[in-house]
């Protein structure tokens, strides 16, 4: 999420800004710089775990048919 937040300010439209919007967004990309710098990088292996999460998963299978009541 902090990278989707530092991506959208670093290309940001620049026709709705104003002298002191500038700076502002200026100040709060640098910031996001020096944070998602610091951020660990992700490990490869736990990240396609989380994206093969319902492929992991088969649904349970029992092999009996329709339940008589």
């Amino acid at each position: 999420m902090a990278r989707a937040a530092a991506a959208a300010l670093l290309h940001r439209t620049p026709e709705a800004a104003s002298g002191a919007e500038d700076a502002l967004v200026s100040d709060i990309a640098a910031r996001a710089r020096v944070i998602l710098a610091r951020e660990p990088a992700a490990d490869p292996v736990d990240e396609a775990s989380m994206e093969s999460f319902p492929a992991s998963d088969p649904p349970s299978w029992n092999g009996h048919g329709t339940p008589k009541p």
